[in-house]
């Protein structure tokens, strides 16, 4: 649909964010450092109205600000992936619509350490890139996404075992996940 000039998604337009979850995370995170947000307000540069509805409104802030206010408050990992999986779930109760949980091994390149390097990255080898078509040196990780109806969220990433078989690291990755409220189907390639 075009509107006002624009190119319009239908789809996403029709989706309700909730940041919600993120936002009472971060809420949290400042009271437990016993800052109020018009000190917080003097830090970052917004009004505190505004940090007042990212935290108890669920508006969503620019990606900039949502990245200093996670860094700044340490903001568990944990956190946001219960955001995520609330976001996901959600939207597969509203829609009715199957979530694909996207599994996928990739490679982290770095510099390849020079001969003299005294402490070499750990856990970094050579790895076959694909996408390359040749040796990559790095770290070969897994990524895990969540999708439903539209919505692709990154929901983890991990180093590769490679002591474990691709399905145990599937396996492991399924009983993390909570029951699924429709369906849920496992994507992923014989890496």
């Amino acid at each position: 649909m075009v509107q006002d000039g624009e190119l319009m998604d239908e789809r996403n337009n029709d989706f309700d964010f909730d940041f919600m979850p993120i936002g009472q995370a971060i809420k949290k995170a400042r009271e437990a450092r016993e800052m109020t947000r018009e000190q917080l307000s003097g830090i970052i540069g917004y009004a505190p109205r505004h940090i007042q509805s990212i935290e108890n409104e669920g508006e969503y802030p620019s990606i900039e600000l949502f990245i200093q206010l996670i860094t700044m408050f340490d903001v568990s990992v944990d956190d946001l992936k219960r955001s995520i999986l609330h976001i996901i779930y959600r939207e597969t109760q509203r829609s009715a619509q199957p979530v694909y949980c996207i599994v996928d091994d990739d490679i982290a390149s770095h510099t390849r350490p020079s001969s003299q390097a005294l402490h070499p990255i750990e856990a970094a080898y050579f790895h076959q890139s694909h996408l390359k078509g040749r040796q990559d040196y790095g770290h070969q990780v897994v990524s895990v996404m969540l999708s439903c109806n539209g919505i692709t969220l990154s929901y983890a990433v991990r180093l590769y075992d490679k002591s474990k078989s691709k399905i145990q690291i599937v396996k492991e990755i399924a009983e993390e996940l909570p029951i699924v409220p429709v369906v849920a189907y496992f994507l992923c390639d014989s890496w």
